[in-house]
């Protein structure tokens, strides 16, 4: 599969790369510091009411390389091999969320950011992210709905897609 999916990628990006890019590996506020007003940074966290890992596990193990064993009905593999990160746990949340806006407004960094409008398995809800955007930028946000895979749904045990509602926060700095 890691072959077929590599000769695809160099594939899809020799049509449609236009200049050289590059890859960087870091955490958000850490690469939100190298940014400045001339940038738009766009945040687009996996977050819905179910745990993130769930459906981007695939990615990370294409990322890794390789592949842990992996079991049950969502194929997940062990807890100690799923991703996670301050912005995932349901207790730092809000404060590693609160962090990235003030790093981003103190960088004069023009932001736009989508999440789910109900409570999420990170613990915070469309509101909340507004809320904690407020107080670093002037917000104006938008209502989209559409339709969420639930990644295996069959009609059976599950719908394969469900309603969904997301804001998306167009954010200027103060």
């Amino acid at each position: 599969m890691f072959c077929v999916t590599e000769s695809s990628l160099h594939e899809i990006c020799g049509h449609r790369a236009l200049r050289r890019g590059h890859a960087r590996t870091s955490d958000a506020i850490s690469f939100a510091r190298d940014l400045n007003g001339d940038d738009v940074a766009f945040l687009d966290p996996p977050y819905s009411g179910v745990h993130y890992s769930r459906f981007y596990h695939v990615l990370e193990t294409v990322a890794r390389g390789q592949c842990a064993e992996v079991t049950g009905d969502g194929r997940y593999p062990p807890p100690q091999e799923r991703p996670t990160s301050s912005f995932s746990r349901p207790s730092e949340s809000r404060e590693a969320l609160n962090n990235l806006f003030s790093v981003l407004a103190e960088r004069r960094v023009r932001t736009i950011l989508t999440f789910p409008t109900e409570k999420t398995s990170n613990g915070l809800s469309g509101q909340i992210v507004q809320e904690l955007a407020k107080k670093y930028f002037k917000v104006r946000n938008y209502l989209v709905n559409g339709r969420f895979s639930t990644l295996g749904g069959n009609k059976v045990h599950r719908a394969a897609r469900i309603p969904a509602y997301e804001v998306i926060l167009v954010m200027q700095p103060r």
